[in-house]
This record gives structure tokens, C-alpha cells and sequence, in this order.
């Protein structure tokens, strides 16, 4: 019945976006010598680290649940599992390899 409530709960969502996709706005704000890479949903550790290290500032900060909120954003590598985090997300797992691709856009340019 949990599992139920969760698919349903977000089908909801899916309903009001009415879509099958989910728009995410990723910004990038330096202030001096640090950066931060804003997101919607709540990045978990394993990417925000993963970001952080690509990243050619050394001062580099993950802001999530910022304009706007989309939940969990657990690691691809989640998924096979069915973590808690990745039956709770609405999003699919390229979602992190997209994201990925735009942070280190946005850094490059900061």
C-alpha cells in the first residue's frame, strides 16, 4: 500500500507537469573565490562530491532544493537497488549524467 501511495503521489505531480519530462534549472553563482551550482531537487552526496571534484574551482558548493523542489536526486547507480531515494524520485536515471554535463558547463564559464 506504501509503494502504492508513493506511485501514486508522484503521478500526481506527473499530472499537474503534464508531461513526461521534468524541467530542473541549474544555475552557477561565484562569489569571489567560490562557486555554487544550484538544483531543484536534493542532490545526495555521492554526485555532489563527484561535482566538486571535476570542478577546476577549488571552492565548489552544491545548493539544493533551490527554485523549486523535485525531490530526491539519487546516484544512477541507485536505481538497480530500488533505494528509497530512487522509488521516491521523479526522475529517471540520465538524469544525473544530464546534470553532470551542465554543471561542468556552467563551471567552465565561471
Amino acid at each position: 500500500e506504501e509503494k502504492i501511495g508513493t506511485l501514486q503521489k508522484q503521478q500526481d505531480v506527473i499530472d499537474v507537469l503534464q508531461g513526461d519530462s521534468v524541467s530542473m534549472e541549474i544555475q552557477g553563482v561565484r562569489i569571489g573565490d567560490a562557486v555554487f551550482i544550484t538544483s531543484s531537487a536534493e542532490i545526495l552526496t555521492e554526485t555532489g562530491l563527484q561535482v566538486k571534484s571535476s570542478s577546476p574551482i577549488e571552492h565548489t558548493f552544491i545548493a539544493s532544493i533551490a527554485n523549486g523542489y523535485l525531490h530526491y536526486a539519487p546516484p544512477a547507480s541507485y536505481y538497480p537497488g530500488a533505494a528509497y531515494e530512487a522509488i521516491e524520485c521523479l526522475m529517471s536515471p540520465e538524469w544525473e549524467a544530464a546534470f553532470m554535463d551542465t554543471a561542468s558547463a556552467i563551471l567552465s564559464r565561471l
